[in-house]
């Protein structure tokens, strides 16, 4: 005996189950940590290069020294020479401007500035600058930080560390900021002389 219902006997619709709402967008949150330790990795970038060579300073001529001022990031800082400019963003889509110059025998300066998403609080500075300064350390893996002080640099907080890296060797690193905006500046070797020249001209223009 079959089960199938005789020709042009009626259907029964099937009864509809309910409508589940659609997925709530999924949103990623952005914290200015993220932002800081993708400015410490692109610095630790930029030493890579020096990974293996002779440092040799090159001497601190007033002739040689370049005024250079960001239009985008509001600073102005004297370096021994003009230093190549490149633009990008990280992953959160911050903007992002990198100077670094190469003196003879690789000896680098590098100023590396980003945009929070946001005003960073007053009451996060220190947490901010101290975790800078821990995830570039840590990005070196192998690198031993000394000497880690912190100070005002024109005015905003600042914080200092000294790394000494089996890969990279000796490396002189500041991370100050203002407003939503974060400084990274790196001297590579670290030289009293340098150090002075460049941290003691680093001065925001608004």
């Amino acid at each position: 005996m079959s089960d199938e219902a005789p020709l042009g006997a009626p259907v029964e619709a099937p009864t509809p189950g309910p409508i589940e709402p659609p997925p709530a967008p999924i949103t990623r949150k952005t914290p200015v940590r993220a932002i800081v330790i993708t400015i410490a990795v692109l610095v630790v970038v930029i030493i890579g290069a020096v990974i293996g060579t002779t440092f040799v300073l090159r001497s601190l001529v007033a002739a040689q020294q370049f005024h250079y001022s960001s239009a985008a990031f509001g600073y102005r800082v004297t370096l021994p020479g003009k230093p190549a400019v490149s633009k990008s963003t990280t992953d959160t889509g911050s903007p992002t401007e990198t100077i670094q110059w190469n003196g003879a025998g690789r000896q680098i300066i590098t100023i590396e500035a980003a945009e929070a998403p946001k005003t960073i609080p007053t009451d996060r500075y220190s947490a901010v600058l101290t975790g800078a300064l821990a995830g570039s350390a840590k990005s070196f893996g192998d690198s031993h930080p000394t000497d880690d002080t912190k100070f005002t640099l024109d005015g905003q907080p600042a914080e200092s560390e000294r790394m000494i890296s089996a890969a990279a060797g000796p490396i002189y690193e500041v991370v100050t900021l203002k407003g939503a905006r974060i400084y990274v500046i790196v001297v590579s070797p670290p030289k009293t002389a340098v150090e002075h020249s460049v941290v003691g001209s680093f001065a925001f223009a608004n």
